[in-house]
C-alpha cells in the first residue's frame, strides 16, 4: 500500500463518506494514536524513481492526482511519493512511535497548498517585438555584413539575457505573494520557468493577479499552467525510515553504550566520545569523521528511544518531514 499522507479522522471520515476513492484510486484509512494513516491500495508504487518512462509518468500523475483530490476534503500532511506501508499494523506503528512528529507536522503544513507553474513563451514573437533593441539592430548589421554566425550568436545571447530577466522578475514577483517558491529545472526549449509556490490560504486571487501581470508582459502565444491546487508536497513531505537492529546496535558499540534509553545517558555517551577524538582536545585531525559519525549514532538512539516509549514496542518507524529541493528534515 501507498501512504498518501497524514490527516485528521474527520478528514478520513469525509473521504470515505465520499465513496473511498481518491482519482478512482481505492483508499483504506488506519486510525491510531488521534491521526490517520491514509493509505492508496495498489500493488506497485505510484512513483518509479529515476525511472524516465511512460509508466513512470503515469505512476507520477496519479499520485499527483490523488494529492490533489484529498486536498478537497481539508488538511493532509503529504508523504513522499512512492513510500510504502507493508500492512495496517505497520501504519499503526507509524501513527503511535511519530505521533508528536506528525502531529506537529499536520499542524504546521497540513493546511497549506501548493501549485506548480509552468510558463512557456513564443521566442519568435518575442524576438519580433524587440526587433528595435540595439543589440538587435547590431545584429541584423552583422548579418547584413555576412557574418552569419557572429549575428546568430548575438541573438542567441540577447534572448538568453531575455529569458534570465523574466524569470527573475517571476521569481520575485512570486515570492511577493507566496510563502515559499522553489525552482524547478526547465525541460523544454520554449519553457522559461518551472516553479512550485507555496501558498497560504486564500491567496490564490492574489496568484492569479501576478500570473496575468506576468503574460501581458510576453508576447506572441504564450502559455501559463497552473498545477493545484496540492497538499504541500513539494515542501513538507513525510519520508519514514526502518532502523534494522543491526544498525541499532552498530550505533551503540560506537558511543560505547548498552541498553541505555534515557536522553541525557544516550547525549553524555556522545559527549564523551566527541571529547575523546575532538582534534580540539587532544584528538586527531582524522579522528573527526568519528565525531561525526558518533553524533549521527546519538540522533538514531534518541530518535528510537522516544519512538520506543511513544509506541510501546521494539520494532518502530522513524519519520523525517523533508523539502524536495533541499532534502532536508523539517521535524521537529
Amino acid at each position: 500500500m501507498n501512504l498518501v499522507g497524514i490527516t485528521t479522522p474527520d478528514v478520513a471520515g469525509a473521504i470515505a463518506a465520499a465513496g473511498g476513492r481518491l482519482a478512482d484510486v481505492e483508499t483504506r484509512a488506519v486510525e491510531a494514536g488521534g491521526l490517520v494513516a491514509l493509505l492508496a491500495l495498489s500493488k506497485a508504487p505510484f512513483w518509479h524513481v529515476l525511472r524516465r518512462s511512460r509508466t513512470a509518468l503515469r505512476s507520477m500523475l496519479t499520485a499527483q492526482r490523488i494529492l490533489e483530490a484529498a486536498a478537497v476534503y481539508g488538511p493532509l500532511l503529504p508523504a513522499r511519493p512512492g513510500t510504502l506501508i507493508r500492512n495496517d499494523a505497520e501504519a499503526c506503528m507509524l501513527l503511535r512511535s511519530q505521533c508528536r512528529h506528525l502531529a506537529e507536522g499536520l499542524r504546521l503544513h497540513g493546511t497549506s497548498r501548493q501549485y506548480q507553474i509552468t510558463i512557456s513563451w513564443d521566442p519568435v514573437a518575442a524576438l519580433a517585438a524587440r526587433r528595435d533593441h540595439q543589440d538587435l539592430v547590431e545584429a541584423a548589421a552583422a548579418s547584413a555584413d555576412g557574418a552569419a554566425d557572429k549575428a546568430a550568436s548575438m541573438i542567441q545571447r540577447f534572448m538568453s539575457d531575455q529569458q534570465a530577466r523574466f524569470e527573475a522578475e517571476a521569481m520575485r514577483a512570486l515570492a511577493a505573494v507566496a510563502e515559499d517558491v522553489i525552482t524547478l529545472p526547465v525541460n523544454q526549449p520554449d519553457m522559461l520557468m518551472n516553479a512550485v509556490v507555496l501558498l497560504a490560504p486564500g491567496a490564490e486571487p492574489e496568484l492569479e493577479r501576478v500570473l496575468e501581470a506576468l503574460d501581458r508582459g510576453l508576447r506572441g502565444k504564450n502559455l501559463i499552467r497552473l498545477i493545484g491546487p496540492l497538499p504541500p508536497v513539494s515542501f513538507a513531505a513525510v519520508s519514514i525510515e526502518r532502523p534494522g537492529r543491526q544498525r541499532i546496535a552498530a550505533a551503540r558499540r560506537l558511543l560505547g553504550i548498552g541498553e541505555a534509553t534515557r536522553t541525557c545517558d544516550l547525549r553524555r555517551a556522545y559527549l564523551d566520545k566527541a571529547h575523546a577524538h575532538h582534534p580540539d582536545t587532544g584528538g586527531h585531525a582524522a579522528d573527526a569523521s568519528i565525531v561525526g559519525a558518533a553524533a549521527e549514532a546519538f540522533r538514531l538512539l534518541a530518535r528510537v528511544a522516544e519512538a520506543r516509549a511513544s509506541a510501546g514496542q521494539d520494532d518502530v518507524i522513524l519519520v523525517d518531514i523533508r523539502r524536495q529541493d533541499q532534502q532536508r528534515s523539517l521535524s521537529t
